[in-house]
């Protein structure tokens, strides 16, 4: 199954981000090129297009600042990942139970 990647002119014109603010993004690790070097090179993710998108609504409906979006991002990471650990030990208590019962 192939990638389908985005150029960052591309990723421009799909958020309502500057250039000189997705490439501070880029130098903060909120968003990674899967390739390319320079800036005409880069080449984004489906996954890179839904963050800054993300990144955009909590800036815009938050007013969270840039500076603080590397941090806010990682926590939101961070409780997706417990909310899903959580929800595999709920299903395995439940059938813990179930087979003690």
């Amino acid at each position: 199954m192939s990638s389908v990647y985005v150029s960052f002119d591309e990723l421009c014109q799909c958020v309502s981000i500057s250039e000189a603010q997705i490439v501070d993004l880029v130098e903060q690790g909120v968003l990674r090129p899967e390739a390319g070097v320079r800036r005409e090179e880069w080449r984004f993710s489906h996954y890179a297009l839904s963050r800054v998108g993300k990144a955009d609504r909590l800036h815009r409906q938050l007013a969270i600042e840039w500076s603080d979006m590397p941090l806010v991002l990682e926590m939101l990471d961070e409780l997706n990942e417990l909310r899903a650990e959580n929800a595999m030990l709920k299903q395995r208590l439940k059938r813990f139970l179930h087979d003690e019962g």
